[in-house]
């Protein structure tokens, strides 16, 4: 009952609210992903419980061994993918608020120049909609800056709300804004270089248990089935899983900032 319950909620939570709700992703990005990440902690919850109820504990401790196993790799996978994409839209954030700076040096007005910057990054567009409306298009900047790779966008925003009150001149600080980012962003690529060795050899021993078990068929011994066969064999399997996940998660965490 308890296992159906959980399986239930997560699948109500993945399924989630009308398709309007998507433009509230962008207003709102760190709450955005809160449902789904609900529904596979209760789907995590859910798997080994329903194993356990099925096959005893044994089966509990397969199921959550495999649980454990396989939210590692998704971890690691949408933490890659996600590092990937905030390294591009850095980059980019960038090289806009450097383009954008030359532009205003060259006499172009800040909206206009706005615009024509934002022409390569849809995600400028709400800002350029309330500067041709006359709205707060420094509080737009701030709410893009909030997107992982946008924090330029932050300082961008301050920058146009004090030209906006005190007709101050802002293209030479935004020049130096980009400069700031750019040394950020090869900053913070230096310390993930230095940090790759650590991180690699946590992922290599994390293999490695595969590889006693090649070496114990090597020399005429059978450790899967003492695995399989004996009570204890699923319960250091799951210690095992649990020690190298929890050494990968830990070396991946290694230098966030966030």
């Amino acid at each position: 009952m308890i296992a159906a319950l959980l399986m239930a909620c997560a699948a109500a939570l993945l399924v989630g609210g009308p398709p309007a709700l998507g433009r509230l992703d962008a207003l709102q990005p760190r709450e955005a992903h809160l449902g789904p990440k609900v529904a596979q902690v209760l789907l995590g919850v859910a798997v080994p419980v329903c194993a356990g109820l099925a096959w005893g504990p044994r089966g509990l401790a397969w199921a959550t061994a495999a649980t454990i196993v396989i939210a590692v790799v998704w971890w690691l996978t949408d933490r890659t993918l996600r590092e990937r994409a905030r390294r591009v839209r850095a980059a980019e954030t960038a090289q806009l608020v450097m383009a954008l700076s030359l532009l205003l040096r060259a006499g172009r007005v800040p909206s206009e120049a706005l615009q024509e910057v934002a022409r390569d990054c849809p995600a400028l567009a709400p800002a350029v909609a309330a500067a041709n409306l006359g709205a707060d298009a420094a509080g737009a900047l701030q709410v893009a800056s909030e997107v992982p790779g946008r924090e330029g966008f932050g300082h961008l925003a301050s920058a146009w709300r004090v030209a906006e009150r005190m007709g101050a001149p802002v293209a030479a600080v935004l020049a130096r804004v980009a400069e700031g980012l750019r040394a950020e962003d090869h900053l913070r690529g230096v310390v993930d270089a230095e940090l790759s060795m650590a991180r690699n050899s946590a992922r290599v021993m994390a293999v490695l248990p595969f590889f006693a078990l090649g070496m114990g068929f090597l020399v005429g011994g059978n450790p899967v089935a003492f695995l399989i066969g004996n009570p204890l064999g699923c319960w250091l399997v799951l210690a095992a899983v649990t020690l190298a996940a929890a050494g990968l998660v830990w070396t991946e965490k290694m230098g966030v900032r966030t």
